[in-house]
């Protein structure tokens, strides 16, 4: 065991969220880039299956299961890093003050 010094952090009280990650999921962009790799990127997913479906009017994507407010899983962590980078993008154009990002392993303890 080490004591190791980090600077301050603020970490989310709730995991990111069906509507969240869907939000992030059904933009524009997002979807040109599902349309480029295929579905198996960004797209929850389990090893056999995607954990979301088309939506009706075909416009993109909704859980396959869970409400708007259960967090979001299925996702790997280049997923996790494509919707930081996204929501700090919609950030920066709302004149958010904050950057968002994954803690790292020293943050996280």
């Amino acid at each position: 065991a080490q004591l190791v010094e980090v600077a301050d952090v603020f970490v989310a009280r709730r995991e990111v969220t069906n509507a969240e990650w869907y939000a992030f999921v059904n933009d524009p962009a997002t979807l040109a880039r599902i349309a480029e790799r295929g579905e198996r990127s960004i797209v929850p997913r389990e090893p056999s299956k995607l954990m979301a479906k088309k939506r009706e009017d075909g416009a993109g994507y909704e859980p396959a299961r869970g409400r708007a407010d259960t967090a979001v899983y299925g996702i790997s962590h280049a997923d996790a890093r494509a919707f930081v980078a996204w929501k700090n993008a919609e950030a920066e154009r709302a004149g958010a003050p904050w950057v968002f990002d994954l803690p790292s392993g020293a943050e996280w303890e």
